[in-house]
């Protein structure tokens, strides 16, 4: 009944990691589009779950309570599509939403810049400095984000 995530930057290949590693084991691959599509409710759309999951709060120390709802909307969608197990989740955060979960595994996935310059060329077609300012940006957000809601560095390799 292992429930497995995996933490990655942006173009590492984690999802592919991910979706290799479930077909091997027969488990459910599930990413974050799945939970925000699962989240959204009559009231909080796709877009405003996922427009507040892209961008980290302008100013850390202000209280934002919709973030904070919308963040229980994805961990309670998360946490029911694990419940059973034998769940692989890749995306924003997993390790974290899912922390003190019995049976888990935490992955993290760290590749080396050249190759994700590579991979987002070969997806975004920018050039290198565009693809480097890019990925910095992501990482940049992930690691405000992280900090913000759990008070943790995204890039922790104990976590």
């Amino acid at each position: 009944m292992a429930i497995i995530t995996v933490s990655r930057g942006r173009f590492s290949g984690g999802r592919a990691i991910a979706e290799c590693l479930g077909r091997k084991l027969g488990y459910r691959c599930i990413d974050r589009a799945m939970l925000v599509q699962r989240a959204a409710t009559r009231r909080v759309s796709e877009y405003d779950l996922l427009a507040a999951l892209e961008s980290p709060p302008a100013f850390p120390g202000r209280f934002n309570h919709t973030r904070y709802i919308y963040l229980a909307l994805i961990q309670a969608g998360l946490t029911g599509d694990v419940r059973t197990g034998r769940a692989i989740y890749h995306g924003l955060a997993g390790h974290l939403l899912l922390k003190g979960a019995p049976g888990l595994l935490r992955l993290r996935i760290i590749a080396p810049m050249d190759y994700r310059i590579r991979m987002a060329r070969d997806r975004l077609r920018p050039g290198r400095s565009e693809v480097i300012a890019h990925i910095e940006a992501m990482d940049r957000d992930r690691r405000r984000w992280t900090q913000f809601l759990y008070g943790v560095d995204w890039g922790e390799p104990s976590l």
